[in-house]
């Protein structure tokens, strides 16, 4: 499709900066006294305007010929040759006007014959310059396409480093479980496989309603359950307008994970994880907290879960996905860990060090 014709924005722009050129050839003509000011409108903003729309034409040679594709020498003969054959054109369209407009204005068409070979060459020059706006709108597509697949790879890495991450330190659990209590293990297995048959089917989907999202996180905590038992507090606070929010997939479960490794595994008593919601202003404000003791020291792992989260934020949303960590005190005087993710909110899709 042509990239000028298929924005209107676009076109819109191109014939306002036709306006410059009108306003010249008009002054032009004007000033010359062969013709009066009605005439000369009546000639030049017609002929011009149309010869603007013929001008696009010009897009389908450059896309034929890309300049990074071309020879120079094949590219200034073609271009040429097709600017002086649309002079051609043009002069042609203006003598059939010209003849049209001396049915109104006596022999207006006699009288503007010494302006056709200024048409020519001002035909020819107008031409070759759509060929390099042509050629300009190109490269700035072609970088623009570059970026997005950059940056859709850029999400594709990142999100194929969660599924490994969570899986290594699940697998971890059940075989810490699996000395202690193997009827656990087994249970631990069979919903860890539900758990990874869900991530498998929303693996393709670049986003998911915050409401899938966080039934993925309840399945994982459900896992961990299995190991914890009671020992393991699950509350929520979701704002019910924020369930329809896309996010990207796996984004908040790192967070959940981040909360049983580094806080729920090093309390010897019960500890809570808390998911909360709110939205407004179209921004999405998701934050886990969680009980830890800052004297436990957890196992170190490849440490990519929170900085992971963080990046395909960015990479996402640029400036406007953030994610922020803080260790705070409870109303009751523990100590707890929260990450707060901030996002756009929309009705479709629109990216720290990760211990404690």
């Amino acid at each position: 499709m042509h990239p000028i014709l298929a924005n209107p924005a676009r076109l819109r722009l191109y014939l306002i900066s036709w306006v410059p050129m009108e306003v010249l050839l008009t002054w032009g003509a004007y000033g010359s006294g062969v013709m009066t000011l009605p005439e000369t409108l009546s000639f030049i903003l017609p002929l011009l305007t149309l010869y603007s729309l013929f001008c696009l034409s010009s897009w389908y040679l450059c896309n034929i010929m890309p300049l990074s594709r071309t020879a120079p020498g094949k590219l200034v003969v073609n271009h040429f040759a097709a600017a002086s054959a649309m002079g051609a054109f043009w002069v042609l369209l203006a003598v059939a006007w010209a003849w049209a407009l001396s049915r109104f204005f006596p022999a207006f068409d006699t009288r503007i014959e010494r302006f056709y070979p200024l048409f020519y060459v001002a035909g020819v020059l107008l031409y070759l310059l759509t060929v390099a706006l042509h050629y300009l709108l190109s490269s700035v597509e072609s970088s623009q396409q570059a970026q997005t697949l950059a940056r859709e790879s850029q999400l594709k890495a990142l999100k194929m480093q969660v599924n490994p991450h969570f899986l290594f330190n699940s697998l971890n659990s059940i075989s810490a479980l699996a000395v202690a209590d193997g009827k656990r293990a087994r249970e631990m297995c069979i919903k860890l496989s539900d758990f990874l048959r869900t991530t498998l089917q929303l693996g393709d989907r670049e986003s998911i309603p915050l409401q899938e999202e966080r039934a993925l996180c309840l399945n994982y905590l459900e896992v961990e359950r299995v190991r914890f038992g009671s020992r393991l507090t699950i509350e929520q606070s979701i704002d019910e307008a924020c369930g329809q929010c896309h996010v990207p997939s796996l984004i908040v479960q790192p967070l959940v994970e981040n909360a049983m490794k580094h806080g729920i595994s090093g309390i010897s008593d019960s500890g809570i994880v808390r998911i909360e919601a709110r939205c407004g202003k179209g921004i999405l404000v998701i934050r886990v907290s969680n009980a830890y003791d800052p004297e436990y020291q957890p196992r170190k792992g490849s440490g990519i879960g929170l900085v992971n989260v963080r990046q395909r934020l960015h990479a996402r949303y640029g400036d406007q996905g953030k994610l922020e960590v803080a260790r705070e005190t409870s109303n009751t005087g523990f100590p707890l860990f929260r990450a707060e993710i901030r996002m756009p909110c929309g009705d479709t899709p629109a990216n720290l060090a990760d211990s404690h």
